[in-house]
């Protein structure tokens, strides 16, 4: 790095020398509080409680949720929750109060075919996993009260009353596998990968039922379940950003809106135009904050507030919204980090945090920053 009295500071491997200006930035981090490791981990609650995991080999993230026990008839969801086209494992032990027809999960809605699949049991006491990516059959006596079962199914019946068994569905790839306490009974390749949901579809996950509300409802308990997905993108990845509300591409020269997956760090570009103001776009599992972060963003001749909320959701909150278009240059997310505990070490020239739930610091490549936040 430069000298101190260049302005600029090495914070980790070496001593830093006396610092020469006394400007609001001449915070110096501490050698030892460098790591060689670059993997942080924080957790949230929500309906359900949830851990976003990243690391920096590769842009990797994994979301792994606990929901809370279920009993007949109750109603849990998430909205965080969107597999997408991503690696994911649902696992959780169930134990009927009777032999029906019903959902042990699912991002379902009754009539609509559109991206969405369900854990769901028989009559019979067999389990399936349905999703448009996995074949199914009809004339099954077994099967739903219509007879169709999806291909992806315990060969025997699996469940009976009052005795809890583990069920447990994963995917990687266009490969599907199912087990029950542990074992693998059956298996299902696809020919190419399904997206499962997008956000827009507005389909929340559901434990023990699927929409419009408390439908087709699993008769027992449900218990220790959890849904983990996984993402891993290789680093100066650029893929399309999902837009939301309407919103679409300018176009012509100012392209298509993009997210860069940088080496620890998410960089959103481009302009959008004629959507609702408000919901403008949402990021991935592996660029969501781990607080919510405040940016201004450009709206002509005008400012924007706009927020990236720690579901990935980009909203525009107040300020500019005269004209039909905005652009998301400049939103920089460093993913996953939790607000440091040892924050009053690193403000210097008395400032000090307004709203704890905004801050934190981003240690990436030998530079302290302080990414656009509430001080």
């Amino acid at each position: 790095g430069r000298t101190a009295s260049q302005g600029w500071y090495q914070g980790c491997g070496g001593d830093v020398g006396s610092v020469s200006r006394n400007y609001d930035w001449d915070t110096i981090l501490l050698p030892t509080l460098c790591q060689a490791s670059t993997t942080t981990t924080s957790t949230r609650t929500a309906t359900m409680t949830s851990t976003l995991s990243m690391t920096s080999t590769l842009t990797t993230a994994q979301a792994s949720y606990s929901f809370p026990a279920y009993a007949t008839g109750d109603q849990i969801q998430n909205l965080e929750i969107q597999p997408g086209t991503f690696d994911f494992t649902i696992d959780m032990t169930v134990t009927p109060s009777k032999l029906s027809y019903g959902i042990l999960a699912a991002m379902d809605r009754a009539g609509d075919g559109t991206r969405q699949f369900r854990l769901e049991t028989f009559a019979s006491g067999r389990v399936a996993f349905a999703n448009a990516g996995i074949s199914e059959s009809n004339g099954n006596a077994w099967g739903d009260p219509s007879g169709y079962s999806s291909d992806l199914v315990t060969p025997t019946a699996v469940l009976s009353v009052g005795t809890a068994t583990r069920i447990t569905v994963n995917r990687q790839g266009a490969a599907f596998k199912l087990f029950v306490n542990g074992a693998q009974v059956d298996s299902y390749m696809g020919s190419s990968v399904t997206q499962l949901t997008a956000s827009s579809d507005n389909k929340p996950f559901c434990i023990g039922s699927r929409l419009p509300g408390i439908n087709t409802p699993f008769q027992g308990q449900i218990t220790a379940g959890s849904f983990t997905y996984a993402v891993t993108m290789q680093v100066g990845t650029t893929v399309a950003l999902e837009l939301a509300s309407g919103w679409r591409a300018y176009g012509g020269p100012y392209g298509t809106p993009m997210l860069l997956l940088g080496d620890g760090l998410c960089f959103v570009d481009g302009l959008i135009k004629s959507g609702s103001w408000g919901h403008l776009a949402t990021l991935p599992a592996q660029c969501r904050p781990s607080k919510r972060l405040i940016f201004n963003l450009n709206n002509n001749d005008t400012t924007s507030r706009v927020d990236v909320e720690t579901d990935g959701n980009i909203t525009w909150v107040a300020g500019g919204k005269s004209y039909s278009w905005i652009s998301l240059s400049g939103i920089t997310i460093s993913p996953g980090i939790p607000v440091n505990t040892l924050i009053g070490e690193w403000l210097a020239s008395l400032w000090r945090p307004i709203w704890i739930s905004y801050v934190h610091f981003a240690v990436r490549h030998l530079c302290c920053t302080r990414p656009d936040q509430v001080w």
